[in-house]
């Protein structure tokens, strides 16, 4: 079993290969990012009908501050991958709430920057049992109580990867170029009373130095 995080392991994919949040705003909805396929890290959605927005900022190493987290982890004796989003709303009934999306899928095997690519076109079904969706949040005064929204229970819904591409420029680094990887896609979850739709995302990842 590989208890580590795919970050850990690829560390450049996020520490020096960060890359600050592009928002362009949707044409129907200037409240959430358009889909975009472009790498510009950003996802966003609706919960409970307020926008939720997931925004890169640069920083160090492999933080909060990345619009996407991905790890491998065991549940439950099985190894799974999970995709941390990490985002907030800034508008509507749950105003300054920080929303983190945990969409836990078995089965993924993720170990090389390479494996992400297989993820193209990926429409991975959430059960509520063997994949499934939990959500956490926090307010400015208060820290995983936010009444409002159901946490820490298993969410079902649609996880899409619809696109993943490899850049054909490369990036230039401290150790060498690398060509970075965008993942793009889609998702709804349902979670008791708590609905999250209208989901989108456009998350860019750096090699490591010295891959091509």
């Amino acid at each position: 079993m590989k208890n580590f995080t795919l970050c850990l392991i690829l560390i450049a994919i996020v520490s020096v290969g960060c890359k600050k949040s592009t928002f362009v705003p949707d044409p129907l909805d200037g409240d959430l990012p358009a889909y975009t396929e472009s790498g510009n890290n950003t996802a966003g959605a609706y919960v409970n009908g307020d926008p939720w927005v997931d925004k890169a900022s640069v920083g160090m190493e492999f933080h909060t501050n990345e619009a996407l987290y991905i790890a491998n982890v065991n549940t439950a004796g099985v190894d799974s991958t999970v995709f941390y989003f990490n985002g907030t709303i800034d508008k509507g009934a749950l105003i300054n709430t920080s929303v983190y999306i945990n969409v836990v899928v078995k089965g993924l095997s993720l170990s090389t920057p390479d494996d992400l690519i297989r993820l193209n076109d990926k429409k991975i079904v959430l059960d509520g049992i063997r994949n499934y969706v939990i959500i956490n949040a926090s307010t400015i005064s208060t820290y995983y109580t936010v009444p409002k929204l159901e946490m820490n229970k298993k969410g079902t819904g649609e996880f899409y990867i619809k696109r993943t591409q490899v850049e054909s420029h490369a990036t230039l680094g401290g150790n060498g170029p690398t060509h970075p990887i965008i993942l793009s896609g889609t998702f709804n979850f349902d979670i008791g009373t708590t609905k999250i739709t209208s989901g989108r995302f456009d998350i860019y990842f750096m090699r490591p130095f010295g891959q091509y």
